[in-house]
């Protein structure tokens, strides 16, 4: 446990010796000895209850795990249900084989298509008073305008 060698322990027996006596010493050692088997006997105590506790816990997360481990897995022959028996192909002659077709050739537009787009040359340098908007948003702006200037 301490990882003591054999020359350290006579050692800290020589240094008991003289410290405690040879009338204590004995008394000593068993002292320490029951401490010992005390704190080894304690700590395998906490061991066993600590495995105990956790057990039930641990069982139940294994069981998850194996299950989430199971649905993840992906095998596309378990679906996959068993027919009659096919007859077996004829062997494909290789001056029988056809072409492949080619694909179809899909006409791309000549011209791009329009698409709406924020234009900040507007906004640069000018002021809210004179902002002009750019053309779809003024012809609403002034459809808007007609629509509150005319009487219900």
């Amino acid at each position: 446990m301490f990882n003591l060698s054999g020359s350290e322990l006579i050692f800290l027996v020589l240094i008991a010796l003289v410290v405690l006596g040879p009338d204590k010493l004995p008394e000593a050692i068993r002292k320490a000895t029951k401490a010992y088997n005390d704190f080894k006997k304690m700590a395998g105590g906490f061991q066993e209850e600590m495995r105990t506790v956790l057990e039930e816990p641990m069982r139940e997360m294994r069981e998850t795990a194996d299950l989430v481990k199971s649905s993840a897995m992906f095998d596309p022959q378990a679906d996959v249900k068993p027919t009659a028996a096919k007859p077996a192909a004829t062997p494909v002659v290789a001056s029988e084989t056809a072409t492949p077709e080619p694909a179809p050739v899909v006409e791309v537009p000549s011209a791009p298509v329009r698409t709406p787009s924020f234009d900040i040359s507007n906004y640069v340098g000018e002021t809210d008073a004179s902002y002009v908007a750019p053309e779809p948003v003024a012809a609403a702006v002034e459809a808007v305008e007609a629509d509150e200037a005319t009487p219900a």
